[in-house]
């Protein structure tokens, strides 16, 4: 995977903060935390720096979610809004904000992603019974729809390099670790939100080319 990941010091102890170079030419910004008010903060920042075409109020949401192998439930759920990024460690968490419940239930938010089809059920098993109002939308549909009827079956890495030019071939492996560890690893976090920022990149373009 194309990228270099740098981390920032915190002022909070409770959360970690990066950024991502992605080939060099798209940078965005990661936070991860186990903690609800760090979570509640980043949505209340993110939402109010987002800009918002007055002729279309509804939001694209890069989505994904990381589970450990064996288990049915979410050790991660990871947001992309804009150029910000959110892991949150479910697992790990001892509540969950219910800004974000309510933000996960919202009529005009699209949650985007990849190969996605289990992503609500392993949320609602999770220790904190997150609900999404609807199924996400797995990308692979309208970009077979818009660009190419084969990447309907691709992967999400033939997907973005399709569609974005941008090479995120992955460790092998990384997505059989261990997503209910308490210190992720520099490649789990590129990868979680590597995945969400190119699942929002993807969403927004779907929804710009519906809209023309």
């Amino acid at each position: 995977m194309a990228y270099n990941i740098i981390r920032h010091r915190s002022n909070f102890p409770n959360r970690q903060v990066y950024t991502v170079n992605l080939q060099n030419e798209r940078h965005f910004h990661v936070t991860v935390t186990s903690n609800a008010a760090s979570v509640t903060r980043w949505l209340g920042q993110t939402l109010f720096l987002l800009p918002r075409p007055l002729h279309d109020p509804t939001l694209v949401v890069g989505l994904g979610v990381q589970w450990t192998h064996g288990t049915p439930s979410a050790d991660i759920i990871q947001l992309c809004i804009g150029c910000r990024c959110l892991i949150f460690q479910l697992s790990l968490a001892d509540r969950v904000p219910n800004r974000l419940r309510r933000f996960l239930y919202h009529p005009l938010h699209t949650f985007v992603g990849f190969w996605n089809h289990t992503d609500r059920w392993k949320l609602e098993r999770s220790v904190h019974r997150l609900h999404l109002l609807r199924e996400p939308v797995d990308l692979r549909h309208p970009a077979g729809d818009l660009w190419d009827e084969n990447l309907r079956y691709a992967s999400m890495r033939d997907i973005v390099w399709s569609v974005l030019g941008y090479d995120v071939t992955q460790r092998q492996g990384i997505g059989m670790s261990d997503w209910s560890a308490e210190h992720l690893d520099m490649d789990q976090i590129a990868s979680a939100a590597i995945k969400a920022f190119c699942a929002r990149l993807i969403g927004v373009r779907v929804r710009d080319s519906a809209m023309q």
